[in-house]
């Protein structure tokens, strides 16, 4: 079996239209295991619609020509699949700020994307995600869980310096009380004043 989804649109002379290899690339990394974007689409749970997924005039006739050229197919919500309601054909710039660092998430009662949380913890947001889709980790456990080397010097100096205390000083109330605790604007003479460890 080759890494290629083979489809019956094949036998129907599809192949020369210009929309056929946005079609076919949609189908392999979100069916196809074999192909390398797998892990990042059909192993997630982005799926195509059964209407595209069997007919490839269907996806024409929803989806219509590219305004633009260079414009490629994009999901407006990065955790759903590929539907009429939910693909449009997109610029790079739009495509690089709907990516998986956007998406959002629940966390201690408020939403939050994914970008903004990751930098408020003091990790990276690919970090958080792969904690969330690899590891299979609520998105509690995927924030306050240590990891094996948790937080760079860089993210220590940088949020120390916000706060107006020396990185060795934010150090030690991060190990006594931890990190959200610990970069609260009400943490006071090295004890957290009115605020929950969650």
């Amino acid at each position: 079996m080759s890494g290629t989804y083979r489809h019956p649109a094949y036998k129907h002379g599809h192949t020369k239209h210009h929309l056929f290899r946005t079609w076919l690339q949609m189908l392999n990394r979100c069916h196809n295991p074999r192909n390398p974007q797998y892990k990042d689409y059909g192993k997630r749970g982005i799926t195509v619609c059964i209407r595209w997924r069997e007919s490839f005039e269907a996806f024409c006739k929803d989806m219509g020509d590219k305004p633009e050229p260079s414009m490629s197919i994009d999901r407006v919500d990065n955790d759903k699949g590929y539907t009429k309601q939910n693909t449009r054909w997109a610029t790079r710039k739009q495509q690089s700020t709907n990516n998986r660092s956007n998406r959002w998430l629940e966390y201690m009662g408020e939403r939050w994307r994914l970008c903004d949380l990751a930098e408020y913890v003091g990790i990276a947001p690919t970090t958080l995600a792969s904690r969330i889709d690899r590891a299979g980790m609520s998105v509690s456990d995927a924030v306050e869980k240590p990891l094996n080397q948790h937080k760079s010097p860089d993210v220590y100096k940088k949020k120390a310096a916000e706060l107006g205390i020396s990185p060795s000083t934010l150090r030690c109330r991060v190990k006594k009380h931890g990190w959200l605790i610990a970069i609260t604007s009400s943490f006071t003479r090295g004890r957290p004043k009115n605020v929950e460890k969650h």
